[in-house]
């Protein structure tokens, strides 16, 4: 397999070569960053597509049920390709939460610090102003992007435990969670596994969302373990990797 993830790897690095001069002429201007999160969106599918990755939508919600209202969108990740999905699914704009260590990486780390709200996890200077960031972009109407396990989830778990901090701003500004389910991406590509891409199927579902306007700041833990069980339910039922757990 080591020829096709050489080829697949190649295509990345041809992807961000292609985004690059839309980057520059984009990025810099509020207007041109709906454009860009489109163009971003089909050279992402048209990557999965190169790579015999089949992209499946399914729906507990139509994505077009959803309003135009800024959400926080929540998605479980156990996977590289996590990010190739979310480009390929989600409508944009958005501001994704990411590791501050990915904006080192050449080429793509030019993207990803004008793209993305970074934080540091062992810093709480950093944790701190990436809430402010985050909070920020939803007062200006953007939505946001948030894997709210932080990191991988590298146990053999569907989930590991939410942070708690997404679902306290999702309180605090009113807006709706919005849960979205990476149901096969570890099978596609491992975490921990150097060159583990392998064609497939890679389903992402779209859940119906959860309204926090109204709840009272205490509520903030039930929200999350609301929005924990429902994704943990579909991950059990549709991963036979996790069949043994129901």
């Amino acid at each position: 397999m080591w020829a096709y993830n050489a080829y697949a790897l190649a295509g990345i690095v041809f992807m961000m070569v292609l985004l690059f001069p839309f980057g520059v002429l984009l990025l810099n201007r509020r207007v041109g960053v709906k454009l860009f999160y489109r163009i971003c969106g089909c050279i992402a599918r048209c990557w999965l597509w190169a790579v015999a990755v089949k992209l499946e939508w399914e729906y507990e919600a139509e994505r077009d049920d959803w309003t135009d209202e800024p959400a926080i969108y929540i998605a479980n990740h156990r996977s590289y390709i996590d990010v190739f999905l979310m480009l390929a699914s989600m409508k944009g704009p958005y501001k994704p939460l990411g590791k501050d260590e990915m904006g080192r990486i050449p080429l793509f780390g030019w993207f990803y610090r004008r793209m993305t709200v970074t934080v540091d996890r062992d810093s709480a200077a950093s944790r701190a102003k990436s809430y402010i960031d985050l909070n920020r972009a939803l007062e200006e109407k953007t939505s946001v992007f948030v894997f709210p396990e932080g990191t991988f989830n590298e146990s053999e778990l569907p989930l590991k435990a939410f942070y708690k901090g997404p679902f306290q701003l999702a309180i605090k500004r009113g807006v709706s969670i919005r849960p979205v389910v990476f149901i096969d991406s570890v099978d596609r590509m491992h975490f921990n596994r150097a060159l583990s891409l392998r064609p497939g199927v890679c389903r992402v579902m779209f859940l119906k969302e959860i309204q926090a306007d109204g709840c009272m700041h205490m509520d903030a833990n039930f929200l999350k373990e609301t929005v924990y069980k429902r994704m943990e339910s579909v991950l059990r039922k549709l991963n036979k990797r996790y069949a043994a757990l129901i």
